[in-house]
């Protein structure tokens, strides 16, 4: 510290920047900036030098103060910890104290000639000339030159850090160049080291030309307060402070208009509102423009778009606005009683509304029009004294920022101007590697309290990660002020009984847990209240019910008290008397021990511990019992994993939960099924999924401890998935003959539930392609290149791996004579399943007009269309003559028949109509779960009436069980085959075609197939003679 006769000042640091402070104006200004670590300072009085060190940077440097451009390093390493220097500047030495070494240096003031001149019995030194010694607290000297001589001055001294040497020979007299009219300078007057001086000026102003005179500038940016007696502002750079307006009594609020240049305040002791130009610095220059209508002003608001005045009245309890002049006044808010206590307030003209707090009873901040009008409560919650408001533009008005959270706008001198606005969390949230994201840390969950005896068993679970968690802490306060227990368990335990300390009988506790994580920290704590007590009364809501317990002690009078959750307790019964509330509280009887009152109409607010005491003495407790209401469980809510397939295993959960107060208690669920399945705790599996579970309804429902049921949980029906399966072409064969030129139509059949995709591909020279999304492929005119393997890939609507395939192979042949008069055509009648229809096709079947359009040959070709041209005349003949034999066949056997009659003519004709009656009952009964329109399942499917054979029979089903109760007696045979007659087909029930061992009587209705079985027998013809 140097002291100038007439102009005193302090050079000082504060580690980033090396500061003069004139003492009697108490200006401030910085000398050297941008340090990292400067820790001491000193002055070379007749050279005009400051000495500064930087631990930070590891430096002795020296500069000029006239000149502050002339610094230089003097000691750039091996300084290791300078935590002091000093300046002899009679003899011009630098010394400095190694703190890292405990030693005392010395150099020139150049840093040449280094030495050490301490090395020992020094503890942590710190201060030079005089230094402190911390390890015995004492004050030390020595020879300056060699250090020898060492001696205690001061033993046993307070912690001694830093003192100077009062000598004249220190600060020797010289002359002041700057005592005459501070050398010319209108702020500061410094010294040179050629014993000249020059003018500077402080922080916020400039030198002029003259170089004597300064010129305000500062930076544009102040901080504007009123400080009760004053109006100030201060400069957000120089931090410059200036009074604008003094003499102030009790100045509470103020606003700004900048583009006028005034500052308005308000006055609650003096009772007016007054304003000033910015840069007023006398009494003069205040203009009071509202006297004697205002009350308390405790806020203002400048509207500087329109130029208008607001202010809030808490005295008059209303809101006025004027012209910034004071005039025409108006009430915008009256005093109606809707407003206790208006405090601040702001305006948004840019948005039109107003926005003010009001801090009474029911504090509340709102918004409404600058009118008045459309007046709005935005927050009545989580607030007390809303004492001051804001605002400002808007950075957050797009999605909040980006924030989950809370959004701020960021200062412009920020040194990320990527963004305007930054995102914070709120307490107990943490920051996701995002910065926009908050999650919360949260304390453990689902606390169960159960007392057993004198001790507690206290189990939780924890919240889902938001990452590892460490350790969980839990304690235990007596009477919820002093904590008795306290005790840490690591992760993952989940439960901890206390039996370290006795729980008092009936004692009140309370127990705090919460969780580490390991990179958010702490959570916040969960607490529970609780009682020492097993004594546990449960009663349903709105009822009436008698509250009991045993005390040890038979007392001639007794007191009874409640203890709440929320409240402290409060007597209810002195001497066996209700003093508080006897309609709620009635009937206290003693028999005995046994205490008893009746509590009428019970309530959440009732429960707690109700306890007796002597009447002398409310410390001992004789006796309690615990009031615990139970609620029916809450209709559970049932899921399921996820839509099952057949042979899966589908799981349903059921959730619910019961409410019983206190919460803290243990409570125990059952769950009840509709469906057979294997049970665990809420859930229930299901395996395997069948075809037939279709349409089976699963439902649960919960029954707590207590025996109380809920409601059915609601309903989940079955509709399983399956396929695909089944999976057929229109094509018999695996390989099929085309001619060259025809055209070709292949149609692919699966069964899906709910729908079937279907994908051709080909196999061409090792390379598979898609070539259609359709369930039909087309080829229009068959060349060679068509020739090759083609692949129908079928998947499940619902989950693509589900897949299956089947193959055809393509022969091309070239056109012969007679094959140039054909066109082969493979096609098949089909449901299209790459349409988007609503309907839910399930079996690609034919349709009901299948057999009328259709009829399949021996070698699986569809023969819709042959057509015959007249270029061979022998074609014409042959199916002459084939008509013929036909004919004379038919003819014959017509004969044979004549010649030999049945028997028992009508029995037999009875008989084989009533097998075609219960084929045709049993055609129309059986129905097709997948299309029931369909006749899928004729037993004469597929039979062409081209066929001229007689040798067919219509089903393996009718050949497999011919123990038929038609005897031979009542249906003779014909005389070249053993084979019964029964009509051929529906399309000529009056023929007859060979029939081997003929069904019985009612045999089709127990072998007709079953359409849910995938081993169905479906009526196919066959062949007798090829068996």
């Amino acid at each position: 510290m140097i002291i100038e006769d007439d102009n005193p000042w302090v050079i000082h640091t504060n580690k980033l920047t090396i500061d003069r402070l004139e003492l009697e104006t108490w200006t401030n200004t910085s000398v050297v900036r941008d340090m990292a670590g400067a820790v001491s300072v000193d002055y070379h009085f007749t050279k005009g030098f400051i000495f500064y060190s930087d631990q930070t940077a590891d430096r002795v440097s020296r500069m000029n103060l006239s000149n502050p451009s002339d610094t230089v390093d003097v000691i750039t390493n091996s300084l290791s910890l300078a935590d002091a220097i000093a300046i002899d500047w009679i003899y011009d030495h630098l010394y400095w104290i190694d703190a890292s070494h405990d030693h005392i240096m010395v150099s020139e003031l150049d840093g040449t000639q280094r030495k050490t001149i301490i090395s020992t019995q020094l503890v942590y030194p710190r201060a030079l000339i005089v230094y402190p010694n911390i390890g015995n607290n004492s004050v030390c000297r020595v020879d300056k030159q060699n250090g020898s001589n060492f001696q205690i001055i001061r033993a046993k001294a307070d912690q001694p850090v830093g003192i100077k040497v009062y000598s004249e020979d220190n600060q020797p007299t010289a002359t002041n160049l700057c005592f005459s009219n501070n050398g010319g300078c209108e702020q500061l007057c410094l010294p040179t080291p050629q014993y000249t001086v020059i003018c500077t000026c402080a922080d916020g102003f400039e030198l002029k030309a003259d170089e004597k005179t300064c010129l305000y500038r500062g930076s544009g940016k102040w901080v504007t307060f009123a400080n009760l007696n004053t109006i100030e502002r201060m400069d957000l750079e120089t931090n410059v402070t200036e009074t604008i307006a003094s003499k102030t009594t009790n100045a509470v609020d103020l606003d700004i208009h900048y583009e006028k240049g005034f500052v308005y305040w308000s006055d609650v002791r003096a009772k007016k509102i007054s304003r000033s130009t910015v840069t007023g610095t006398s009494s003069g220059d205040v203009e009071d423009i509202i006297v004697g209508t205002v009350d308390v002003p405790d806020g203002i608001a400048i509207d500087w778009i329109y130029n208008l005045l607001y202010w809030t009245d808490t005295g008059h309890n209303h809101i006025q606005v004027s012209r910034l002049d004071g005039t025409d006044r108006k009430t915008i808010i009256k005093n109606d009683g809707s407003l206790e206590e208006p405090r601040a307030i702001v305006v948004d003209p840019n948005t039109g509304l107003l926005f003010f707090t009001d801090w009474g009873s029911s504090s509340r901040i709102e918004r409404c029009g600058m009118d008045g009008r459309d007046r709005r409560i935005i927050i009545n919650s989580d607030i007390k004294w809303p004492n001051g408001l804001t605002i400002g533009t808007n950075v957050c008005e797009i999605s909040n920022g980006g924030c989950s959270h809370i959004c701020f706008p960021l200062p412009t001198y920020s040194s990320d101007q990527s963004t305007l606005s930054g995102c914070m969390c709120a307490d107990f949230y943490a920051m996701t590697s995002d910065n926009k994201t908050c999650v919360t840390i949260e304390p453990p969950k689902d606390v169960i309290i159960d007392v057993r005896s004198t001790s507690v068993k206290v189990s939780w679970n924890f919240p889902v990660n938001l990452d590892y968690i460490v350790q969980t802490e839990i304690e235990l306060y007596d009477n919820d002020v002093s904590i008795v227990y306290t005790r840490s368990t690591y992760y993952p335990v989940t439960k901890h009984t206390i039996t370290a300390i006795q729980l008092q009988k009936c004692h009140r506790y309370k127990i705090k847990l919460r969780c580490q994580y390991s990179m958010h920290g702490w959570s916040p704590k969960v607490e529970h209240t609780f009682w020492a007590t097993e004594n546990l009364v449960y009663s349903d809501p709105n009822k009436n019910i008698n509250i009991t317990w045993t005390a040890p002690t038979d007392r001639p009078s007794v007191d009874v008290y409640f203890d709440s959750l929320v409240d402290t307790q409060k007597k209810i019964f002195a001497n066996e008397n209700p003093i508080d509330n006897p309609q709620k509280y009635r009937n206290l009887n003693r028999n005995g021990l046994n205490i008893q009152f009746t509590l009428q109409e019970v309530l959440i607010s009732d429960v707690g511990l109700y306890k007796s005491a002597p009447a002398s003495d409310i410390t001992v407790i004789d006796g309690c019992a615990l009031l615990v209401i139970t609620e029916n469980p809450k209709t559970p809510y049932m899921t399921y994993d996820k839509q099952p397939f057949v042979g899966s295993t589908s799981v349903f959960k059921c959730s619910s939960a019961v409410k019983r107060h206190p919460m803290y208690l243990p409570r125990h669920l059952q769950y009840t099924w509709s469906a057979v399945g294997i049970k665990q705790d809420n859930t229930l599996s299901i395996n395997p999924i069948t075809k037939s579970d279709k349409g089976k309804d699963v439902s649960c429902t919960v029954t707590d401890d207590r025996g109380k049921v809920s409601a059915s949980s609601n309903t989940i029906s079955l509709d399983p998935y399956y396929g695909p399966e089944s999976i057929r072409l229109s094509t018999d064969s695996e390989s099929v003959i085309v001619t060259e030129g025809s055209r070709f139509i292949v149609t692919c059949f699966a069964i899906c539930h709910p729908k079937c995709y279907f994908v051709w591909k080909r196999l061409s020279e090792g390379v598979i392609s898609d070539i259609t999304n359709n369930q039909t492929y087309t080829i229009n005119a068959v060349s060679q290149n068509d020739a090759g393997i083609y692949s129908c890939a079928v998947t499940h609507q619902k989950d693509t791996a589900r897949i299956g395939s089947i193959e055809v192979t393509i022969i091309v042949h070239g056109k012969s004579s007679t094959e140039e008069a054909k066109t082969l055509r493979t096609e098949t009648t089909s449901v299209d399943f790459t349409s988007h229809s609503s309907s839910e096709n399930v079996t690609q079947i034919p349709d009901e007009d299948y057999n009328e359009k259709n009829r399949q040959t021996d070698h699986g070709v569809i023969s819709k269309e042959i057509i015959i041209y007249p270029i061979v005349g022998v074609v014409l003949i042959i199916g002459i003559v084939v008509l013929i034999l036909v004919f004379l066949r038919r003819h014959h056997n017509s004969t044979q028949r004549t010649e030999k009659p049945f028997e028992e003519p009508d029995k037999r004709i009875s008989t084989v109509s009533a097998i075609y009656d219960t084929i045709d009952e049993q055609r129309e009964l059986t129905t097709n779960m997948y299309n029931p329109n369909s006749v899928y399942l004729d037993p004469f499917y597929e039979l062409a009436s081209s066929r001229t054979d007689p040798k067919y029979v219509f089903s393996d089903l009718l050949h497999r069980h011919g123990d038929a109760s038609i005897s031979e007696s009542n249906v003779p045979s014909n005389d070249q085959t053993d084979i019964e007659t029964v009509p051929k087909s529906l399309n000529d029930p009056n023929s007859f075609q060979s029939l081997s061992n003929p069904i019985r009587y009612g045999d089709v209705d127990n072998y007709w197939s079953n359409e849910n079985s995938d081993n169905s027998d479906y009526l196919r013809p066959i062949n007798f003679n090829n068996r």
